[in-house]
């Protein structure tokens, strides 16, 4: 490693014992990465020694796109003069070119020369690509949090360049003997879909891949069987897009496990049969903390007591992700009255921010070194509820898999099982507890009782030698620090604002002239003012377009322009700010409630302003509401002048001598 030269981690491989570090060069609208790897133990070493210094910078941002980090791409487009392509036209451009290359991303970096694959990849490519430049796009794209917006060239600096693109028409890849280069059909999404439904359908016990595309091509893609000079070969009788046996095994391959195509073939005990049946840990197979978490929920054994009128509501739900490696709460999310994906989207948003930061939306405080773990998984186990419904390629933050474990067998994701709180079974009759606690005070003992059990439990049976010979505590949360430390990590950071976009729940707000509205609670911040959105509002109220987090509604983020705002709630009068902690559905309550007030009010103004009416006829007689009318300019009479004497001395502010 070069003196004073900052380097981007990439990759600590605790099989082959080599840390993979990139330097990344931008002049003149042109990048260059260069790969240099080290020693694992070395590495570790220095960065212990402080030989090695970590420095701070935007983890998931690179510096070439420095002053574009909050916008968001996706409206950027509106502002722009020229609309040929689009912003995302061009990364997408770019993520295509090395989209083959991150899906084999554990077999390219593993091997001895990744710069050799990355080349001949660009080589292959039609229209072939410049290999430094394909390095530079995967590399960045790696490094930066496998985020999309690092592949976006830097127009801020250099303009605006339109590059065309033409579709592949013909099929890629070694030409085929039979046939020649020229016959077959390229993968298409809708053929790569037709293969794995395909599969999945017509996939029976007892039957070889061979059988299995036979029966996917018939039933299908309705191919037909033509005879030529004695061999027999399927066509498409109109010419439709259809694999050929290699092309369907990759796809198979790629979608199902070796475990699951073994199945099909020999049956569940005949896999089963063949393998050793003492499978060890599920930890031993990970090298890195983060690398695989998993994800499930729990009720809590105590109902939350309502805001309003303290009666028992249903359980609230706790979705916790654990580490596979060290067994550390890694995130936290919440559902109330049933488990949904909402809890499950929360639980990843959690995993992206400090979690300091993320209990302080609840009114929580904890310390930022009490919960010190922050970034996305690579691969998460989920079960086949509300979790297995999230859509991974959304997400698109390093999150290359999704697992779903069989049904009712907990031991299939048995790190997050075993993290769940364990409750006594009492005889007798069944009762309900009814906390004293509502639903965000709940959250908030939740939260807490996260930070317990990873600095409590008893992690012993996860630590190798060399955490017992350095003497570290033996809990999940040490474990995870004595990784973090040495940089055997897999989580990959995101930011705040991309986390918000992608994990929470779109709402609409409304906007006055003074302040934003969310059902019957206004929010507002001095940042959101200062950008003038509240001269049009004065004139028109409008809507926008803004997110929130279900299960406390303190705070809500609106987006204008390219920018994301966080907004709190306001009340009306100096008082609790503890009323604002609410949820989602006990907004809605209130607000129902403050509907029907604002109902009965006005028929109780009609009908108290004609009460008294009535009483002023009884006190004052008729005709107290009527007069003679009297010119402003006539002068004052002798009679009125005694009047007003009277008046005075009935009063008291006439003095008599």
């Amino acid at each position: 490693m070069l003196p004073k030269v900052v380097y981007h981690f990439l990759r600590s491989d605790g099989i082959s014992g080599l840390v993979s570090l990139i330097f990344f060069e931008y002049n003149g609208g042109h990048g260059k990465a260069t790969m240099q790897r080290i020693e694992k133990c070395d590495f570790e070493l220095g960065i212990l020694e402080g030989y090695i210094k970590t420095i701070d910078s935007d983890p998931y941002f690179p510096t070439w796109l420095h002053g574009i980090e909050r916008i968001n791409i996706s409206t950027a487009d509106v502002y722009r003069q020229s609309k040929k392509k689009s912003y995302m036209d061009y990364i997408d451009e770019r993520f295509l070119a090395i989209e083959e290359l991150v899906r084999n991303i554990d077999d390219i970096l593993s091997s001895d020369y990744p710069d050799r694959i990355i080349n001949k990849h660009a080589r292959s490519l039609k229209p072939k690509k410049n290999e430094s430049r394909v390095r530079f796009w995967f590399y960045s794209y790696i490094v930066f949090g496998f985020n999309k917006l690092a592949l976006m060239p830097a127009f801020h600096n250099i303009g605006r360049w339109n590059r065309f693109t033409s579709n592949v028409t013909s099929k890629l890849g070694r030409p085929s003997l039979i046939t020649g280069k020229h016959f077959g059909f390229p993968s298409t999404k809708d053929m790569v879909e037709k293969i794995i439904s395909g599969y999945a359908v017509h996939a029976k016990n007892g039957m070889s891949m061979g059988n299995v595309y036979e029966a996917v091509v018939t039933n299908i893609f309705k191919c037909k069987i033509i005879t030529n000079e004695n061999w027999k070969y399927f066509i498409q009788p109109d010419g439709l897009p259809f694999p050929t046996l290699d092309q369907f095994k990759y796809r198979v391959e790629q979608h199902f496990t070796a475990d699951q195509r073994g199945e099909v073939k020999l049956g569940s005990k005949g896999i089963r049969s063949k393998k050793i049946e003492e499978r060890g840990k599920f930890s031993e197979e990970l090298t890195n903390v983060m690398q695989k978490v998993e994800f499930d929920g729990y009720y809590t054994n105590d109902l939350p007591s309502g805001l309003i009128e303290n009666s028992p509501l249903k359980k609230l739900c706790v979705v916790r992700a654990v580490c596979g490696l060290s067994g550390a709460i890694v995130g936290v999310g919440f559902s109330y009255a049933g488990e949904t994906l909402a809890a499950y989207k929360m639980a990843l948003f959690s995993m992206a921010l400090e979690k300091s930061r993320y209990a302080k939306l609840f009114g929580c405080e904890i310390r930022p070194d009490m919960w010190a773990i922050e970034g996305t998984p690579s691969y998460m186990v989920v079960d086949k509820g509300p979790g297995a419904t999230i859509d991974v390629a959304k997400i698109d933050a390093g999150l290359t898999a999704r697992d779903l474990p069989p049904s009712y067998q907990p031991q299939s994701k048995a790190t997050v099982e075993s993290s769940h709180p364990r409750n006594i079974t009492i005889e007798g009759p069944p009762v309900i507890v009814q906390s004293n606690l509502n639903t965000v005070e709940m959250i908030k003992r939740e939260l807490m009782r996260a930070v317990s059990d990873n600095h409590t439990s008893d992690a012993s049976k996860r630590m190798t030698p060399d955490m017992v010979y350095e003497r570290i505590v033996t809990s999940p949360h040490a474990i995870y620090q004595y990784c973090k430390d040495r940089l055997r990590s897999s989580a990959y950071p995101m930011g705040f604002d991309e986390a918000v976009r992608r994990f929470l729940t779109p709402i609409e707000v409304r906007v006055e002239s003074n302040g934003v509205y969310f059902k019957c609670r206004r929010y507002d911040s001095q940042d959101f003012r200062a950008t003038g959105v509240y001269g049009p509002a004065a004139r028109h109220g409008f809507k926008l377009s803004g997110y929130m987090l279900d299960l406390c509604v303190r705070c809500i983020w609106v987006d204008v322009g390219d920018r994301l705002f966080e907004l709190d709630a306001l009340l009306p009068i100096k008082t609790e700010r503890a009323q604002l902690y609410v949820t989602y559905s006990e907004l809605e309550e209130e607000t129902r409630l403050r509907n029907l007030a604002a109902s009965k009010m006005r028929i109780h103004k009609l009908a108290a302003e004609s009460e008294y009416r009535k009483i002023m006829s009884e006190n004052l007689g008729e005709g107290w509401e009527t007069g003679k009318k009297i010119s402003r300019q006539a002068k004052k009479t002798a009679a009125q002048s005694r009047d007003a004497e009277d008046l005075k001395r009935a009063l008291g502010t006439k003095n008599d001598i």
